[in-house]
């Protein structure tokens, strides 16, 4: 076996995930993506409510008069989901 010093990087959540499933160290990831995990025990949550982070939703689309109808609806949902999610948990936010 070669021992390997340094940090794993990684933007998949699947991969942190697995990573900290394997005990390779902690891992910052979407609530919803580990929510099993963190029932059974199989993952423990560090720093709870200590680490919100700002970060910020964009909705990027062409600029038009009248967006269609499923470009608005889905902004709408967005707007909504957000703002549910200052307002309380995951499980607060609507239904798909």
């Amino acid at each position: 076996m070669i021992e390997v010093k340094g940090a794993l990087i990684s933007n998949s959540a699947a991969v942190l995930k697995q990573a900290a499933l394997e005990g390779l160290g902690i891992a910052r990831l979407p609530r919803h993506s580990v929510e099993v995990e963190i029932a059974d025990k199989t993952l423990l949550v560090l720093f709870e409510g200590e680490a919100r982070s700002p970060e910020r939703l964009r909705a990027y689309f062409t600029q038009a008069k009248r967006p269609p109808a499923k470009i608005a609806l889905f902004v709408d949902f967005l707007r909504e989901a957000a703002k549910s999610a200052r307002r309380g948990p995951i499980s607060s936010y609507p239904p798909l």
